[in-house]
């Protein structure tokens, strides 16, 4: 009995995570619109949503990640171009998220 109470805990906890998931999943190509205004734009209303919106996320305990001079890694990071030697991330075309261990999207980077 104490194992399939674990094993229902553990199974509910995946389901929730995949939901998770799904509806970060559904949300991201808006906050992709969001980023690419904030790049382009000086507009403080932008920036303060963006970081609300990442803010809630974090909560739910999503990452974004993909930041210059991180190290490449191929899990983590879609690489489009490769311009140097090493295996930094030179530049950051579209953020990537996580869920706990579950890549949600990688990051699109220039090495």
């Amino acid at each position: 009995l104490v194992n399939y109470k674990k094993e229902q805990a553990a199974a509910h906890g995946e389901r929730g995570e995949q939901t998770k998931a799904e509806l970060i999943e559904t949300l991201i190509p808006a906050l992709d619109v969001l980023e690419l205004s904030v790049k382009h734009t000086d507009s403080a209303e932008l920036k303060l949503l963006e970081k609300q919106f990442l803010y809630a996320l974090k909560s739910l305990g999503v990452e974004r990640f993909g930041a210059v001079g991180e190290e490449f890694d191929p899990r983590r990071h879609e690489a489009l171009a490769k311009r140097g030697e090493e295996h930094k991330v030179e530049s950051v075309e579209r953020s990537g998220y996580s869920v706990g261990e579950r890549i949600i999207r990688p990051a699109q980077v220039i090495i």
